[in-house]
């Protein structure tokens, strides 16, 4: 048995020792640690489903913020700065017109 095991049957027998009787000492106590160990598995269920949203959630966001800097990307290879260089080169030809 392992130390927990054994604190835990220590504290239960401590706590139901005096109610039962030492005869069903045995079968509270496992009948408490086996409740207690489904709830540890089902604690360790949910936590595990909550670390996989949280980390499809940081996927999704880091998805989402690629996919705007791939936008910004494309609108100013498209055109967006575009005009920003025709003018510039039209000022240079006004200028050199004068």
């Amino acid at each position: 048995m392992s130390k927990v095991q054994d604190m835990l049957y220590r504290a239960l027998n401590e706590r139901y020792g005096k109610m039962y009787g030492v005869s069903n000492d045995v079968e509270v106590l496992r009948s408490e640690i086996s409740e207690m160990e489904r709830r540890l598995k089902k604690t360790r269920n949910e936590l595990a489903q909550e670390e996989w949203v949280r980390s499809q959630l940081e996927r999704e966001a880091e998805n989402l913020m690629r996919g705007l800097s791939q936008q910004e990307i494309s609108a100013r290879e498209s055109g967006f700065g575009k005009r920003d260089t025709q003018y510039a080169e039209r000022s240079t030809q006004y200028d050199r017109a004068r």
